[in-house]
């Protein structure tokens, strides 16, 4: 019975470490603007490394401004697929020859248009997300009107729906310059400046519709089952969040974070895949000569993709997208847990 009241007390005031007893740091509590800080860190360094995906995935889903001659590029599995297709879009390009053909025509450089608009839009974009998630799923709490699943559901299709209204007028600027070959805007306020004289001010919110329709279904999609799948993980690798510490515990963050993200990833972006060359090709819309991409809504979109590239056409740059958001997802959850976790779990001298 003492030794049982000894260990009690020690878990309550103490944890062991391979040095022994040692004395507990204050934990700091976390609030709305810590948790923007910490979305923003993980939002910087996941959109700087990425960027390359992106532009690949923006020149596989637009035609380049100038069409290749041929398609030496392209491997013979895609050309075998395409083969089978009843298709006429034999410009747009496939993850292979999308690569080749940046590096091409324009270097290494080519792999990182629009480097700086993404990068503000991806620290803002997860800044918001991650703080109004944890505002939203706080209030929503404390009602109990709602189980933890529509409590995840809701508070990230919100979050998600007013980070896409405020990142708009970026993420038209950062898709318009990773398209391959475009030239219309030489920097940043530039664009803003252009935007203004030609679209007004309207044209910064182009593709914001389409963009509620993808991104709120795709975030209360990924967050349920994200955390879901981080419940489920723990328990299959017997991770006790009360018993792990130090690198063993930032390891096992790690590893759980990782593969909750891969598989609440991979469902996702199959759901609203279409949707996201939809918004994509409204986004360049204006300056867009190929008139098989100019859409007039959703349902004349859906019809004329299929009626130029087939059922394939409804899936073109999902390879680059879920490696892109697979990683993405990856390293901001996986930096952002864990600066939550540093700033906000057990701490140690």
């Amino acid at each position: 019975m003492a030794e049982q009241s000894i260990v009690a007390s020690a878990q309550e005031s103490t944890q062991l470490t391979p040095r022994g007893l040692e004395k507990e740091k204050p934990a700091t509590k976390g609030n709305i603007y810590t948790r923007f800080i910490d979305g923003a860190v993980s939002g910087l360094v996941s959109g700087a490394i990425l960027q390359p995906l992106q532009v690949i995935k923006t020149s596989m889903q637009i035609s380049p401004i100038e069409k290749p001659q041929d398609h030496h590029l392209q491997s013979k599995a895609f050309k075998k697929i395409m083969s089978h297709t009843k298709h006429k879009h034999y410009d747009l390009l496939s993850f292979k020859e999308a690569t080749f053909l940046i590096y091409e025509r324009e270097g290494v450089k080519g792999y990182y248009r629009g480097f700086l608009p993404s990068l503000i839009k991806n620290t803002m974009n997860s800044g918001t997300y991650f703080s109004t998630l944890y505002y939203l799923r706080l209030m929503l709490q404390k009602t109990s009107v709602m189980s933890d699943n529509w409590i995840n559901f809701w508070s990230s299709a919100i979050a998600r729906g007013f980070q896409s209204t405020l990142s708009n007028p970026l993420i038209v600027i950062k898709t318009r310059l990773e398209v391959l070959g475009f030239k219309e805007y030489n920097t940043l306020s530039d664009a803003v400046r252009k935007i203004i004289l030609n679209e007004g001010y309207g044209g910064f919110f182009t593709g914001l519709k389409i963009s509620l329709i993808r991104d709120v279904p795709f975030s209360g999609v990924f967050y349920p089952i994200y955390e879901f799948s981080k419940k489920f993980y723990s328990q299959m690798l017997s991770f006790d969040q009360r018993d792990e510490y130090g690198r063993t515990r930032a390891l096992y963050l790690a590893l759980i974070s990782s593969m909750a993200s891969i598989t609440a990833n991979l469902m996702s972006c199959l759901i609203t895949h279409p949707l996201d060359i939809i918004r994509t090709r409204v986004f360049f819309q204006f300056y867009n000569k190929d008139q098989s991409q100019h859409y007039q809504s959703i349902s004349s979109a859906i019809l004329k993709i299929y009626e130029y590239d087939g059922l394939i056409g409804y899936f073109r740059g999902i390879t680059p997208r879920i490696i892109r958001k697979g990683l993405g997802n990856i390293l901001a959850w996986g930096i952002y847990e864990y600066l939550v976790d540093k700033r906000e779990g057990v701490q140690f001298d």
